[in-house]
């Protein structure tokens, strides 16, 4: 029974579920791996962690730009 906590527990801390769409409010499951991707909002870039935040936020991949430090 302990085997299979393990892997549940690192799946549980790995992941982030919490994130909410701004659109429809439907929950989203992403990774913590960091890829940044970024967007241009009226002006203003916003960075995101990865593609998957991004996507939850309602923006497509043709929304995505080139990050700029």
């Amino acid at each position: 029974m302990k085997y299979l906590l393990i892997p549940l527990f690192i799946l549980i801390i790995t992941t982030s579920c919490d994130r909410l769409t701004n659109r429809d409010r439907v929950a989203c499951c992403c990774t913590e791996e960091y890829d940044p991707v970024c967007v241009e909002r009226r002006g203003i870039q916003i960075e995101y962690d990865n593609t998957c935040y991004a996507l939850c936020d309602g923006y497509t991949t043709a929304d995505f730009v080139t990050c700029v430090p």
